[in-house]
């Protein structure tokens, strides 16, 4: 069985029907995916965003949700009781993922590669990082 485990699960933050958009650029060797949503204080705006930043990728892969995964260790087992897997809508990392082993390989031990998946359900996106670090921003509020 894989292991799994939540980094953050953007429900918390988001409207219980999803976000607005998500869209991604890279800066360097970070990947920064900019999700906006809608909230319910006004006197704050009508929307907000939040920057999800990978640090240091060194391999990505954006796909549609559902959809063919070319990793098997971040395949979305639908067998498994949805009770005792994480939310679709959060953001994971795959601690025993072979290929975030091989790339700590490549790169000789020098900096740890972690494997991280995110789904956006209403964009019907996936998106899978190889990365050392993911941050989440604080809220930016817009009208």
């Amino acid at each position: 069985m894989k292991q799994e485990k939540e980094v953050v699960d953007l429900y918390e933050w988001l409207p219980e029907y999803g976000e607005n958009s998500v869209s991604f650029h890279s800066h360097g060797k970070n990947v920064i995916l900019t999700v906006e949503y809608d909230i319910d204080d006004s006197s704050l705006g009508e929307y907000a965003r939040r920057n999800i930043i990978f640090e240091s990728v060194c391999s990505f892969e954006v796909s549609t949700f559902p959809g063919i995964v070319i990793s098997t260790d971040s395949d979305v087992d639908y067998d498994q009781p949805e009770d005792d897997r994480l939310s679709l809508g959060s953001l994971r990392e795959y601690t025993d993922s072979k290929v975030a082993d091989m790339w700590t390989q490549h790169f000789k031990n020098q900096y740890i590669v972690r494997h991280f998946q995110i789904l956006f359900l209403s964009e019907n996106k996936r998106f899978e990082m190889f990365a050392k670090e993911v941050i989440v921003s604080d809220e930016e509020y817009f009208s």
